[in-house]
């Protein structure tokens, strides 16, 4: 886990081993900002003193399934942790002063996986937890384990059975009353009451249809919603009029590319009104408000946070939205045949030209040069190198490589007999 200042993008500090030889795979901060809470996908929960590494409490009982949402909670002066995950429950604990805590209760609802949850603070005595699960239900809890009720959208007509129903994303805004905003991962977006339990709007976004709703997140002022997408696109919106046509509930104002892979995650930065993206390739950038790429994370060159002339754009990149609805659609990258006389390079800073060399020889070692048969060719079809490329191979540098003798005096004869 690695740590940066937002003001310059340099790396404070970083600790290993966060959740031994697991993957982390969700994460939460509690109601201070000052603790962080994260899940792994071998079902471990742990709080964090992220300042310093220290590690301050570890919740068992979940069991041996991917975490995949975490949650603090407050109920008056109560506090909870909440996580979901693949088993298809709600563990939550007491936030105590136990160095090793056990599940308080576990809440069991959901036909399929669990993907994400929000806290639903209705008032200081009503307190909901909204969790979603991969085949699109909604489930409202209270935290003493009583199930409030199940949200669920009803199907349109260009939706079938093997239709993606997967819930990427929920946030609850109390001040457009009571509204829970559920994001699915096919591009629709759902506007629920959470008092009366009732579907006020649906809306289709305006993402290219190949393209998965991956991620989403609101300002401070509750004003402006951005989408992220399986693209790297991001999508900003206006909010309107909640109790108006679902035509006005959204307003388009700009889109960029922030990633060329997949933007698994954007978070709205408060203190500078900052746009916070990280994509599967793990890189992390900051941009402004309205599309300005400030920098990268990690990046060699710091930037200053009130010195524009440090950023890496000095104007944005917005992408016109109908004419990104009107593009041919792009192959599936998985689903490519890939060609061995092309080296797949997306950062030429990152690869030298030997490097470039040393992957062409990879890349053939890989798929087998020569060999025609067909399930080599299935193999090429279905496998992505640019995967590969980051998971399996070894990436060094190799000595410059010498012509024969022969082929240097044959060009000196070629070259003579121009002359």
């Amino acid at each position: 886990m690695n740590v940066y200042n937002v003001e310059t993008g340099e790396k404070v500090f970083a600790f290993d081993e966060v959740h031994g030889n697991s993957t982390l795979s969700a994460w939460c901060f509690d109601n201070s900002g000052r603790r962080l809470l994260t899940g792994g996908q071998d079902g471990s929960l742990k709080m964090w003193n992220f300042n310093n590494g220290q590690c301050l409490k570890v919740f068992h009982g979940f069991g041996e399934d991917e975490i995949t949402c975490v949650a603090y909670v407050q109920e008056g002066s109560n506090k909870y942790i909440a996580a979901g995950g693949w088993n298809s429950k709600v563990c939550i604990w007491e936030d105590n002063q136990q160095n090793k805590v056990k599940v308080l209760r576990r809440l069991e609802g959901h036909m399929d996986d669990i993907s994400c949850m929000c806290f639903c603070p209705i008032s200081t005595a009503a307190v909901i937890l909204a969790t979603g699960g991969y085949d699109g239900e909604i489930v409202l809890w209270k935290l003493d384990g009583i199930m409030k009720g199940r949200l669920n959208a009803p199907k349109d007509e260009d939706d079938d059975e093997l239709s993606t129903r997967n819930l990427e994303s929920l946030i609850f805004i109390p001040e457009k009353h009571n509204t829970l905003l559920a994001l699915r991962n096919d591009g629709k977006f759902f506007v629920w009451n959470v008092v009366n339990a009732s579907l006020s709007h649906v809306i289709r976004l305006g993402h290219k249809k190949s393209a998965m709703v991956r991620s989403m997140c609101i300002d401070d002022e509750c004003g402006m919603l951005f989408t992220a997408d399986s693209l790297g696109y991001v999508i900003a919106w206006s909010f309107g009029d909640f109790d108006g046509e679902t035509s006005q509930i959204l307003r388009h104002q700009f889109c960029f590319r922030a990633h060329d892979t997949v933007v698994v995650a954007v978070e709205y930065v408060p203190k500078y009104s900052l746009i916070l993206t990280a994509s599967t390739d793990g890189r992390s950038r900051l941009w402004t408000a309205n599309g300005v790429r400030i920098g990268e994370f990690g990046q060699t060159r710091p930037w200053q946070m009130h010195r524009w002339h440090t950023y890496a754009q000095r104007q944005p990149d917005h992408v016109n939205l109908e004419d990104l609805s009107s593009e041919e659609e792009e192959e599936d990258p998985f689903e490519q045949d890939i060609g061995l006389d092309v080296v797949a390079l997306k950062d030429d800073n990152q690869i030298d030209n030997e490097g470039a060399y040393y992957l062409e020889q990879q890349r053939m070692n890989f798929f087998g040069v020569g060999r025609k048969d067909k399930d080599m060719r299935r193999r090429k079809k279905n496998t992505n190198f640019d995967l590969v490329l980051q998971r399996r191979l070894p990436l060094k540098k190799l000595s410059p490589i010498e012509p024969p003798p022969s082929y240097r005096e044959g060009a000196r004869s070629k070259q003579a007999s121009r002359r």
